[in-house]
């Protein structure tokens, strides 16, 4: 498994080429967007954050009033804006990840809607649920996400939810103190399933003031794959200047924070740690075959 990068200065949106995205499925690695980067620190009222990686998804809710998420092969799409993007304040700095995973073993899928006010709960599509002869050996993950207030609106924002649940449901919010506000979202899971597939669930919680670093402990060798962010301000809504989820090293970076930094929020993060196990017959040939080299 290989893993696909990108980073850069924009305003309002970015189609790009996504080097190293052109083969394999892709899961989300890690996530950030921040205004006022390398500069004075800026923040700004949020409408609009999207991650949309090029490649097939296969389309849960073909009748959603909302256009399918997505970017050409080789490409992504992605946004970080406020109602009025174009003057020099409304500058951020992006980073992406994603993890391609063999399509032998992933599959994307796409649900949408538009109309959406608060926290949305549902039942994950038939498609994405656990099923076949061996349902532990699968789960659920996110290459991508959109979420957007409606008629060009911005707001400060309390709470942003992109995320899967244990129970087959996903929770969705994206609203200021008031959850009143109409938004619209798509979310394009990544459903990864096989015989051999070898992988760790894992989530952290915590709360903080601008950003947290967690010891998750030294790289596994598995793949990262995000299986959800959760953020949510303690005790009011405010501008946002950063938002974020990386791993460097054995660290978790969770990032959500005002140009201030001194906001307390609750965060959870959720991902899977992917690899492949060896079938029996390899463990078995390994042993002898380093042997015979020897000549034991």
């Amino acid at each position: 498994m290989s893993i696909a990068t990108i980073e850069g200065f924009a305003r309002g949106f970015v189609d790009a080429p996504y080097p190293g995205s052109e083969t394999g499925v892709a899961g989300l690695n890690g996530f950030y967007f921040g205004y006022g980067v390398g500069g004075p620190p800026v923040d700004n009222h949020l409408q609009y954050v999207m991650i949309a990686p090029g490649g097939p998804s296969i389309d849960l809710t073909p009748g959603a009033d909302l256009g399918p998420l997505g970017a050409g092969p080789g490409r992504i799409s992605l946004g970080y804006r406020d109602e009025d993007h174009g003057d020099s304040e409304d500058r951020y700095f992006y980073r992406t990840s994603h993890t391609m995973l063999s399509a032998n073993i992933a599959r994307r899928y796409q649900v949408r809607d538009l109309g959406v006010v608060g926290v949305e709960t549902r039942p994950l599509p038939p498609e994405l649920r656990r099923t076949g002869p061996r349902p532990r050996n699968q789960f659920v993950a996110i290459a991508g996400f959109r979420v957007f207030f409606t008629g060009n609106r911005d707001h400060h924002l309390d709470r942003l939810a992109v995320t899967i649940n244990d129970d087959e449901t996903y929770t969705v919010a994206f609203h200021d103190k008031k959850p009143d506000d109409v938004y619209a979202y798509a979310i394009d899971f990544v459903k990864v399933s096989g015989f051999l597939l070898d992988y760790r669930l894992r989530q952290v919680s915590g709360s903080a003031k601008g950003y947290d670093i967690v010891d998750i402990g030294p790289d596994s060798g598995r793949a990262m794959v995000l299986r959800g962010f959760d953020f949510n301000f303690r005790y009011a809504d405010h501008h946002l200047r950063e938002i974020g989820v990386l791993r460097v090293g054995s660290n978790l970076q969770v990032i959500y924070g005002d140009k201030n930094g001194d906001d307390r929020f609750d965060y959870t993060v959720k991902w899977a740690e992917v690899g492949q196990r060896l079938p029996e017959w390899a463990t078995e040939v390994q042993p002898a075959m380093a042997m015979a080299e020897t000549g034991a």
